[in-house]
């Protein structure tokens, strides 16, 4: 058996309207809405089993969507600055984007990998700081912060590996990181933000897409 722990969702022209209050990434989330509340068994299941996962737009003409699979699921992490996305108002479309904001999986022997979705300005449910991005990327690295401290303590408690509030270094903690940047021109500042924050980076990727919403200028995700 094999469980998805991690979905990368690209999707052509995201935000392009698509009938009536539609956009693209509207009516995506119809499809995975739909398809996550038969898998769990009913819409009042979701928080269990949504993995965690990315979307963001591209200027091709497909639709590509990679996941990952594992032997065991993973275990959903929310953050507590954020509303579960799966929870989000009707403001967002008729059916909420189905994700975990991170999953958090077992791998035997003590090891414990944590995979964080895309993350960004987001407060609640409402983008933080649109245009502004040195405070939206302050606002994505308080949110990494947030669910990697809930996601690495036991089974993705909320707390933390030493037991004390705040023990961990939250983005730092990150070993693989890619940003998805709308700018072309901002990527060697969103690059330095990112390495400046996030210290244990192993391997950092970042590229030119289209946010989900159109005031966001930067997601992150990381392992």
């Amino acid at each position: 058996t094999r469980f998805p722990v991690r979905f990368w969702n690209m999707l052509p022209h995201i935000q392009e309207p698509m009938g009536g209050e539609l956009d693209r990434y509207m009516a995506f989330n119809l499809g995975r809405h739909d398809a996550f509340r038969d898998w769990a068994g009913g819409a009042d299941r979701l928080a269990g089993v949504v993995p965690t996962a990315t979307g963001v737009g591209h200027h091709g003409g497909d639709l590509y969507v990679y996941a990952l699979c594992a032997e065991r699921p993973a275990a959903p992490v929310e953050n507590p600055r954020q509303r579960p996305a799966w929870r989000y108002s009707e403001r967002f479309g008729p059916a909420p984007p189905c994700f975990a904001r991170a999953g958090r999986v077992e791998l035997g022997d003590d090891r414990v990998a944590l995979f964080v979705g895309g993350t960004a300005s987001v407060r609640g449910e409402d983008s933080y700081a649109p245009g502004d991005l040195d405070a939206q990327l302050e606002e994505t690295f308080l949110n990494l912060d947030a669910v990697i401290e809930a996601g690495m303590g036991p089974a993705g408690s909320g707390s933390n590996a030493t037991g004390g509030p705040g023990a961990l270094a939250g983005a730092s903690l990150l070993t693989e990181a890619r940003a998805y940047c709308l700018r072309e021109a901002e990527i060697p500042a969103i690059e330095r933000a990112v390495r400046a924050r996030c210290t244990g980076l192993v391997r950092l990727e970042l590229c030119r897409a289209d946010i989900c919403r159109r005031e966001l200028r930067v997601e992150i995700e990381g392992l």
